[in-house]
């Protein structure tokens, strides 16, 4: 049992089928590695869809209204014993600030680098992101790039393994949780136009709200997969096709061929960052590609044989995220601790 006198990491993120859950992903990454270690709770709306939150997990339902919310976690929790890591665009800059004065110690996950930051740590994983593209407060340490990769246990495994050739034409295909553009049946229905294709792997979010009627004997569709059923499906498959988001980072891991591109503005800064790093085939903005351009930058995909590729991502993501994150995190425990004394 961890001693109660430990500091507690409280994690404020919220998804829906509106806001996606990419924010709630990243969170369950940065869990999963400081959970052993620390008490932990995750801190999200009702509306959130819960029933992707691990069962595991101590779940505390905030207040829809903010100021109510600032009020609930400034009265629920010890601000000299808790750390509080914020993921989502509802936080701004005064929302932290307000924080910070009460005393808490803040972490951001940031996405944007516009706002200015009042929070202890800011963490942008996106490649594209420079300390110089930041206001800030003196005391705020930023923890920019693929060095601070927010990815799953299993995944970060896999990151740290030898690059091996491609051999098939087999192709996932996951755009994240809800993907109301619905890309994912576009790009099937171009990718069975290109005859050798072995097979297409679908994995459609817990809120994905289309119908997928795209039928072939070489689909196979598959629906809210655990971690480790997510990483065994993407081994089989030697091509990939997500968008640029926490999906993108995970896809990396397994030192593939990928296409991708992004459909939504958050998305943006994480596909700059990795397409002018030549380790992936870039669309652009899914919704500027027509047919036409898209099937040829699928046929890229399914044909390519550029081994170079697969060796430069090794070098971006290596795996050893989880411990600088466990460190950053070390560090304002031990000053909450301090303070408490």
């Amino acid at each position: 049992m961890l001693n109660r006198t430990q500091p507690i990491i409280v994690f404020r993120a919220d998804g829906n089928q509106q806001k996606g859950l990419g924010h709630l992903f990243r969170t369950f990454s940065l869990i999963e590695m400081l959970k052993d270690d620390y008490r932990v709770e995750l801190a999200t709306r009702e509306d959130s869809n819960l029933s992707v939150i691990p069962k595991a997990y101590k779940v505390a339902l905030v207040p829809t209204d903010e100021e109510k919310e600032l009020d609930w976690i400034i009265t629920r929790y010890c601000s000299k014993l808790t750390i509080i890591v914020l993921d989502g665009y509802s936080f701004g800059e005064d929302y932290v600030k307000r924080l910070k004065d009460k005393g808490f110690r803040v972490v951001f996950i940031d996405d944007f680098a516009r706002e200015h930051m009042y929070a202890d740590v800011v963490i942008n994983h996106s490649l594209s992101v420079r300390e110089e593209d930041y206001e800030k407060e003196e005391y705020t340490k930023l923890a920019l790039g693929t060095k601070y990769a927010m990815l799953r246990p299993l995944f970060l495994q896999e990151a740290k393994k030898e690059v091996l050739p491609a051999t098939n034409k087999k192709v996932f295909v996951c755009f994240g949780g809800s993907d109301f553009e619905d890309i994912t049946r576009r790009i099937v229905r171009l990718l069975l136009k290109i005859e050798e294709v072995e097979e297409i792997s679908v994995v459609l979010g817990s809120s994905y709200a289309f119908d997928f009627d795209v039928s072939s004997p070489k689909i196979k569709v598959y629906r809210s997969l655990s971690e480790k059923e997510m990483v065994n499906l993407m081994q089989q498959h030697d091509r990939m096709v997500v968008p640029s988001s926490t999906v993108l980072y995970e896809a990396l891991c397994f030192k593939k061929y990928i296409l991708t591109g992004y459909y939504v503005d958050n998305q943006e800064s994480i596909y700059i960052g990795f397409a002018n790093e030549g380790v992936l085939i870039g669309v652009g903005k899914f919704q500027d590609n027509n047919d036409k351009e898209l099937l040829q930058k699928l046929e890229r995909l399914v044909f390519t044989k550029e081994q170079e590729m697969l060796k430069r991502q090794k070098t971006l993501i290596d795996g050893e995220s989880e411990r600088r994150i466990k460190k950053i995190v070390i560090n304002l425990a031990d000053e909450s601790t301090d303070i408490s004394r």
